[in-house]
């Protein structure tokens, strides 16, 4: 069975920075303040619409 890394999954900037800052995979989740909130110019690896769409993104896409 194929599984994914460790991955965050948050709305805020804050969360994707520290995603980026261990080494984790992450997932912004368009909910909240969705990535807007200016705190650090973190990127996510992925971008889901809300959290049952990111579920389905890790599970179709099995490990990276």
């Amino acid at each position: 069975t194929k599984s994914w890394p460790p991955t965050v999954l948050f709305s805020g900037t804050a969360d994707i920075e520290l995603a980026c800052r261990l080494g984790l995979r992450s997932v912004l989740v368009q909910t909240g303040s969705a990535g807007q909130d200016a705190c650090f110019d973190a990127k996510p690896d992925f971008v889901a619409v809300d959290i049952t769409a990111a579920a389905e993104l890790i599970v179709a896409t099995g490990a990276p």
